[in-house]
């Protein structure tokens, strides 16, 4: 059995004893490529950092305010107690290195990458195997037989122990790489948002916003006459009848709000680009301009409440549009006649079915790539964040696609869900469209 001997870098900034660098890049590749890593630039960025400035012997620059700044982006004086970026990578690259050297090719390396817990600095430890010993052959009267050097019954019988041993290592092995293997949906999910995580460090978020309408102050006080009082002013319905009522007694209200399942598909992708070692630029869609989207690859959320995503899309084959009722449809232009629409099945317009359309442009009117969802009505807005953000699930989509060309290309897809006490259900595929 070998021996693991660790060579870490002293405080001081000498090797004890020296590190081959050669050696430990070599190493340093062949993690950043393998499965635990392959899947995760932020993983495979913060490792490289930290291994190349700890073989430059930069080690005061592995403190965690000068790598938020330095690969990260982050501003100097952020606040780390609030903006974790760094300490989450770190544990992330520690379970990820933990996989890999829980595999078969990390089992075999000569040279190891560790991150202690509490540090940043990395260790670089040598597995010194020493060599097999040569097998003593047995005296013998005369030279074997072709037949008893190729098969002997006796050696069996003495190493019977080893058979189970090797079937439980066999297996531990198998598991091992079935942990670390990236899966087919993980995989496909990682190319469909590969142009925009590749595009730069920055991604904008275009979040709607709806036109509110505020009762009147003459129709506030009137409501609060004829209403109990109350010990604290929690908002109440109206005291007057709609007969009561004129145009006048209410005001547009701008710029102040966010629907529901608009805030569910913010948070869901602010929490992926998080991860994804993305800034963001979290934006009302009204104030949004055009040189903001040629700057920045971006998601717009919402359709209706959002021009981009309208401006954007406008010459893509599913579009967004009214059918003659005045419902909210999704189109299909290439198929005159084509659409899916809710059916208002209340007075007050909710529906127990919503239409999602996902849209991936990767160089659209603006330049840059951008990714717009968005539901006929909130539900499906909100599921369309929490799709994009689940591998599994998105990958499953994709994986449904027949036409490959996707990987490379303009991509649309029209999902339908249910809704059930207003919670969607997991979203399918109705149609898609590549370009």
């Amino acid at each position: 059995m070998g021996s693991t001997k660790e060579t870490s870098i002293a405080p001081n900034g000498r090797e004890e004893p020296r590190v081959p660098s050669d050696l430990v890049r070599a190493e340093l590749d062949r993690i950043l490529h393998s499965p635990p890593f392959r899947g995760s630039h932020r993983s495979q960025d913060f490792l490289r950092y930290v291994v190349e400035k700890a073989l430059a012997s930069q080690l005061t620059d592995l403190k965690e305010r000068h790598i938020a700044i330095d690969l990260f982006g982050r501003p100097a004086d952020a606040n780390l107690a609030e903006d974790t970026i760094v300490r989450v990578s770190a544990r992330e690259v520690r379970r990820r290195l933990e996989q890999y050297y829980s595999s078969p090719e990390g089992t075999a390396a000569e040279w190891q990458i560790h991150l202690p817990p509490g540090s940043y600095v990395p260790e670089f430890r040598h597995s010194e195997r020493p060599a097999e010993p040569l097998a003593v052959p047995e005296a013998r009267s005369s030279a074997p037989s072709p037949v008893s050097a190729a098969w002997n019954p006796g050696m069996l019988r003495r190493r019977w122990w080893l058979l189970p041993v090797m079937a439980v290592l066999a297996l531990a092995a198998f598991a091992a790489w079935r942990r670390t293997a990236a899966s087919p949906e993980e995989s496909a999910s990682r190319q469909f948002w590969q142009p925009l995580l590749s595009a730069g460090q920055e991604v904008l978020i275009g979040v709607p916003h709806p036109i509110v309408f505020h009762p009147s102050v003459r129709v506030t006080r009137e409501s609060a006459k004829r209403l109990p009082p109350q010990e604290i002013p929690l908002q109440r319905s109206l005291a007057l009848r709609p007969e009561e009522l004129t145009g006048s007694d209410f005001v547009e209200v701008q710029d102040q709000y966010v629907a529901f399942g608009d805030l569910v598909a913010s948070s869901s992708l602010q929490a992926f680009f998080a991860l994804e070692g993305k800034r963001v630029k979290l934006r009302l869609a009204s104030k949004v301009d055009l040189a903001d989207l040629k700057e920045t690859p971006s998601v717009q959320i919402g359709a209706y409440t959002n021009r981009w995503t309208l401006e954007l899309s406008r010459n893509a084959r599913f579009r967004f549009r009214y059918t003659e009722d005045g419902r909210a449809c999704i189109v299909d232009t290439a198929s005159p006649g084509k659409q899916w629409a809710l059916p208002v099945l209340t007075s007050d317009g909710t529906s127990d079915l919503d239409y999602l359309l996902i849209t991936r442009l990767l160089a659209g009117s603006s330049g840059q790539p951008a990714i717009l969802v968005a539901g006929l009505k909130q539900f499906g807005t909100g599921a369309g964040g929490q799709l994009l953000t689940d591998p599994q699930q998105l990958g499953a989509i994709l994986r449904g696609i027949e036409d490959r060309r996707w990987r490379a290309s303009n991509l649309q897809l029209v999902l339908e869900m249910r809704v059930i006490g207003n919670t969607p259900s997991p979203p399918h595929l109705v149609a898609w469209h590549v370009w």
